[in-house]
């Protein structure tokens, strides 16, 4: 190597919390960006430590704060789901009915089309269809709705 010597210097860093050194990167430490060097002083574990304590304390301390919290979340998905009821009427019609088929015992729940896993979701090809279901697990109704899944609904005539 032409007698040159190559060294991989490691930066170590003290956590300030529990005092242990430990290497001075993204794995170890969080990023914060009020920082010079963009990671906090506390290693991840301790962070981890201090905000599990803190949040139980202060919810604690504090109850009237999550209802709030909640009311302000409550107020907000109600105006989404309005909205997505006006925007979507054949969707919620077609849920509706299947929801209703399921439960009065016409639909019966069935393994995912793909994978066979148990717990399962309903899939509607066509909302003018509303008892026809394809059923399948979360992961690939995401996938499906997302278009990197492709299913074939052809029928024989």
């Amino acid at each position: 190597m032409n007698g040159h010597l190559f060294i991989n210097y490691m930066k170590y860093k003290k956590c300030s919390c529990c005092g242990k050194e430990k290497i001075y990167n993204l794995e170890f430490f969080m990023p914060d960006k009020r920082t010079k060097s963009g990671m906090a002083g506390r290693c991840r574990k301790c962070h981890r430590k201090i905000s599990k304590l803190y949040s139980r304390k202060y919810r604690q301390e504090h109850p009237e704060w999550k209802k709030e919290s909640n009311k302000k979340c409550k107020n907000i998905i109600n105006k989404c789901v309005r909205r997505w009821i006006i925007k979507h009427p054949k969707k919620l019609k077609a849920k509706i009915l299947a929801g209703k088929a399921l439960k009065n015992g016409k639909l019966q729940k069935q393994k995912c089309k793909i994978c066979k896993k148990i717990k399962t979701e309903m899939h509607h090809p066509n909302y003018n269809k509303p008892l026809k279901i394809i059923w399948l697990c979360k992961l690939h109704h995401k996938q499906l709705h997302a278009g990197i899944l492709k299913l074939c609904t052809h029928t024989k005539k």
